[in-house]
């Protein structure tokens, strides 16, 4: 007669255990702060399927009242949407060039926000042969002088890494946060992304406004460009090589990068210096449904080469339960950044130069893995990368 009582009682005590030991509902009794980082994690992994829920809605509504006797009062609105939508497909300067990042995006609230996104895994960064708060070596390591090309493994689903070190430099980045955001900054550091993100309405200026770029050769090579004067700031370009092709095996080590050989290609064109970096912990972030292997993996792999698009088998958490959902579970993020690979000025590079620096780029990856595995992913299976 008091089942419901029970049930509120399993709720506060954070419910029953499911099969990977994880217990079912997120009890009520939490700290304030695990609160809020949920919560802003939570907004911003929403942000994008809110942003297409928007589109779908608003494309709904202009359509009917385009048949409907009613279309005369809006008539404003839908030539505002036009405007807007034609505005989308035609202004690629900003994507390409960049440099239309915000002021809110360094405000104290984004600040906070970012402190908070980064403290729900948590996440840190580690530069490979300097210490932790060491600034002055890893500027020398990384001088502003040179223009770097960071490379990002693994794409994961959401490439919760890349954000973390890069988009939103959050406090507790100590050498990314003073050197790209800091009162005297270093370096412009800018993040590429798939194209196809800047044709979706809204979604597109958030990420505009993050400092976002196309990731094309041609953004790549206008951004790695030898600076013009020695007082300009270093550049950093953010890429991720697997893109969506490796997103499909989002839950384990398996690198999209035997064949992938473009990012060379611009650095031997730029001279700009390759940056191998691996983020711990990224394949945990979320659990297989289904592994796909066989037609499945065949089916998905076509779909992606189609659309462009990778589709991960996997779920997340809620933000109410620890099961279901598309939030990432809470583990330990770490980005490990390994030492730059100085790629000489070749514009008409040979194709033994080519192979020559991608199996060193490449043997790079590897060692930086094995290194770093045993004390930032211990958990993981796989203690060598495995390269497709």
């Amino acid at each position: 007669k008091l089942q419901f009582l029970y049930l509120i009682g399993w709720w506060v005590r954070g419910g029953g255990e499911i099969m990977s030991g994880r217990p079912w509902f997120a009890p009520l009794v939490i700290p304030m702060e695990r609160r809020l980082q949920t919560a802003v994690v939570a907004f911003w992994i929403h942000l994008l399927p809110m942003c297409i829920a928007v589109n779908v809605l608003l494309v709904c509504g202009l359509w009917t009242l385009w048949y409907s006797d009613a279309m005369g009062p809006f008539t404003l609105v839908i030539g505002a949407a036009a405007l807007y939508a034609l505005h989308v497909a035609t202004d690629t300067r900003w994507q390409r060039d960049g440099a239309r990042a915000l002021t809110f995006m360094r405000s104290g609230l984004m600040q906070r926000m970012s402190g908070l996104f980064s403290g729900f895994f948590p996440h840190r960064t580690i530069l490979d042969g300097v210490a932790e708060d060491d600034f002055d070596g890893a500027l020398a390591q990384y001088p502003p002088s040179k223009n770097y090309l960071f490379c990002c493994h693994p794409h994961g689903v959401f490439s919760l890494g890349v954000w973390n070190t890069f988009v939103f430099n959050a406090p507790q980045n100590t050498f990314f946060h003073k050197a790209v955001h800091g009162d005297a900054p270093e370096f412009d550091c800018t993040v590429c992304t798939l194209s196809a993100n800047f044709r979706l309405p809204v979604w597109r200026e958030i990420l505009l406004a993050l400092g976002f770029v196309d990731a094309s050769r041609r953004t790549l090579v206008h951004g790695l460009a030898r600076k013009e004067a020695p007082h300009r700031r270093g550049r950093i370009c953010v890429l991720l090589p697997g893109g969506a092709a490796e997103s499909i095996d989002c839950t384990s080590p398996v690198l999209t990068l035997r064949h992938r050989q473009g990012f060379v290609k611009v650095a031997l064109e730029t001279g700009a210096s390759l940056v191998p970096a691996f983020s711990f912990g990224e394949t945990r972030l979320y659990r297989p449904i289904a592994k796909p292997e066989g037609p499945l993996r065949r089916a998905l792999v076509y779909l992606q080469k189609t659309v462009g698009v990778g589709l991960p088998l996997v779920c997340g958490r809620g933000v109410f339960n620890y099961c279901v959902g598309i939030v990432p579970h809470r583990e330990a993020l770490t980005t490990v950044i390994g030492k730059p690979i100085d790629i000489p000025l070749r514009p008409d590079f040979t194709e033994e130069e080519l192979t020559k620096y991608h199996s060193q780029y490449v043997a790079a990856v590897q060692d930086l893995y094995r290194r770093y595995q045993p004390q930032c992913d211990p958990s993981c299976d796989y203690t060598e990368l495995v390269l497709r």
